[in-house]
């Protein structure tokens, strides 16, 4: 319940403080394309999908289900 409340005051506080920020012509599909090309680019959509991977494989195979804090204090330094 207290995460619920914090998560909507933080949308009313975004809602409510950023401005609005018109675009300046429509999103094209050849857009999207030019933006794989860039290199850095193509660097951070791998290292998103690899994160993203990570998370569902632990989620589904249960890797943080028994003893998260013995795996997370075997890779302190």
């Amino acid at each position: 319940m207290a995460a619920a409340i914090i998560a909507i005051a933080a949308l009313v506080m975004q809602w409510r403080m950023l401005p609005t920020v018109p675009a300046k012509s429509h999103v094209r599909l050849t857009d999207f394309k030019a933006f794989v090309w860039i290199p850095d680019a193509r660097k951070s959509i791998v290292m998103i999908a690899t994160v993203f991977a990570a998370h569902c494989a632990a989620q589904s195979f249960g890797v943080f289900q028994e003893k998260p804090q013995k795996i997370i204090l075997r890779f302190k330094p």
